[in-house]
């Protein structure tokens, strides 16, 4: 026993330097022993979640200085299971005597509880469980989301298919408001979504994985959130498509099935088995209309005759993912945090990590503005961070002039949550883009939309003499250099407090007037 909880404890304060992933210090660790992993991986994973209450309990029964060969690291796992675990202690797990450590954690068991009773008292919670900060609390609390695959079926053969498996349909919430009605976990029932009309909302722990619609390909379990972009570039019918980021294809096949299963969706990523597993989940999809290939969007050549007539591009690049909730490394910021490393933050790493984001963020944007048909481009991420969102946006339209963001009345424009405000935006502009957030039971998400500017002049593609027209071509309006996203920069711009000239703005004379004002990336 004593050795398992030893090493649960090194463990810990291995995660707290960040030496690695709980999945990797626990189930790939060589040094856990096969039989003790699974439960080593829970135990770990429930000690972060708790770590708050159970370092102020450990502080303030004086643990640390009851015993010299106690630390918080060993303390915390054996703490956690005489309070939290249904069992206690894992007897059974690991052999051997009692230590020190764990005799005094035993001697003080009563001790413990009495001030896990204050706690909750205090909190006015019933349920350990609530002592969880909400944001750390496991992810089947979150509402399930099943998109109807239009390539497939049809929303009515899906909802009656349900419905004869005994599932009662609820109202859809009003237009407006971001969340479903309370759908009991247990319940088998449904709803209908109010802002996108192929996705229905089951309740939480609702498990479809082996249903038949799923296995068959007419549903797809995607977030909400994710399902925006699709909905917000709205690709037409027979029109030509592309996806710069696509594994592992939950939005490319959204894209293709929007598009009726017509025209062309082409499918880019740089990994093969990622690209592999996008090929898995379109065919079982149903889309005949998709092209993977594996390459780098930004090799991409715009003016290559199979992409010249691409009118409506999907960007989802990298990002944080800090709007991911329940991600074990949100777990390993809570705990760092708790046992006072600052690292948790990672401090000027965190915000060298954003602005590398942000320029390769803003690089596939400007590469996508490229294109000679281009009349539509979304761009999101599953970041909350405004570095990679709004401050992305701004960037974008100070350093060309042919895009403009399209207005909230073409950007899903029920939803209500909207962007954050910055002086770098107007209000017009802030409103026009789209944010998600937990609060509204899914992951965080933000997506923006740019369209081409009717006044703007066209991309040439060719010259008279059969080359490229250098001199007025879109590289014109672009001042991020190929090379920029290689370089791995340590000094930090300012961007520019000046907003971008609004939406509305007047037809701009395209011969004689200068360069705006630029935004540097």
């Amino acid at each position: 026993m004593d050795a398992f909880y030893k090493q649960a404890g090194v463990i810990l304060n291995s995660l707290a330097r960040r030496d690695g992933s709980v999945k990797t210090m626990t189930i790939g660790n060589s040094r856990v022993k096969p039989e003790w992993k699974r439960k080593m991986y829970a135990l770990i994973c429930e000690t972060l979640k708790y770590s708050q209450v159970l370092v102020e309990i450990i502080n303030k029964e004086g643990l640390l200085e009851k015993s010299e060969k106690a630390d918080i690291y060993t303390l915390l796992p054996l703490v956690h299971d005489i309070l939290m675990a249904r069992g206690g202690l894992q007897h059974s797990v690991g052999g051997g005597g009692r230590s020190e450590v764990v005799k005094l954690v035993i001697s003080m068991k009563s001790q413990l509880r009495s001030s896990l009773g204050e706690i909750m008292e205090r909190q006015g919670v019933k349920a350990k469980k609530e002592l969880i900060p909400l944001h750390l609390r496991d992810e089947n609390q979150m509402h399930r989301y099943v998109r109807i695959n239009l390539a497939k079926t049809t929303k009515e053969k899906v909802v009656e298919y349900f419905q004869n498996e005994g599932y009662r349909l609820f109202n859809s919430s009003p237009v407006g408001e971001p969340k479903p009605p309370k759908l009991f976990s247990k319940s088998k029932t449904f709803v209908l979504d109010s802002h996108l009309p192929d996705l229905l909302v089951f309740p939480p722990l609702t498990d479809l994985h082996d249903h038949p619609l799923y296995l068959n390909g007419d549903i797809i379990l995607q977030d909400k959130a994710s399902c925006f972009p699709a909905h917000v570039v709205s690709p037409a019918p027979n029109s030509k498509a592309l996806d710069a980021c696509a594994a592992p294809g939950n939005k490319t096949s959204h894209m293709s099935s929007l598009m009726g299963n017509t025209g062309t969706v082409y499918a880019f990523d740089m990994d093969m088995k990622r690209l592999d597993l996008l090929k898995t989940l379109t065919a079982k999809a149903g889309c005949t209309n998709i092209v993977a290939k594996c390459q780098n969007f930004l090799d991409v050549d715009p003016l290559d005759p199979q992409y010249k007539d691409v009118e409506y591009l999907l960007l989802d690049p990298s990002c944080s993912g800090s709007g991911i909730i329940n991600r074990m490394d949100s777990l390993v910021d809570h705990f760092a945090l708790c046992v006072g490393h600052d690292s948790a933050v990672k401090g000027a790493n965190k915000e060298q990590r954003l602005e590398n984001l942000s320029d390769f963020q803003v690089k596939i944007i400007m590469h996508a503005m490229k294109f000679p048909s281009a009349k539509r481009i979304s761009y999101s991420t599953c970041s909350i961070h405004k570095e990679e969102n709004e401050h992305v946006v701004a960037k974008v339209l100070g350093q060309q002039d042919r895009f403009l963001l399209a207005q909230r009345k073409d950007v899903l424009p029920g939803w209500p949550r909207r962007g954050l405000e910055t002086p770098l935006l107007t209000k017009e502009q802030s409103d026009s883009v789209i944010r998600a957030s937990p609060e509204d039971g899914m992951n965080g998400f933000f997506v923006s939309c740019f369209v081409v500017d009717p006044s703007a002049s066209p991309i040439p593609v060719e010259a008279k003499d059969g080359n490229i027209d250098e001199t007025t071509s879109i590289e014109s309006a672009t001042n991020v250099p190929d090379d920029k996203i290689k370089q791995i920069r340590g000094t930090k711009r300012e961007i520019d407090s000046k907003p971008p000239s609004s939406n509305a703005s007047k037809k701009r004379k395209r011969t004689k007037k200068k360069r705006p004002k630029q935004i540097t990336a």
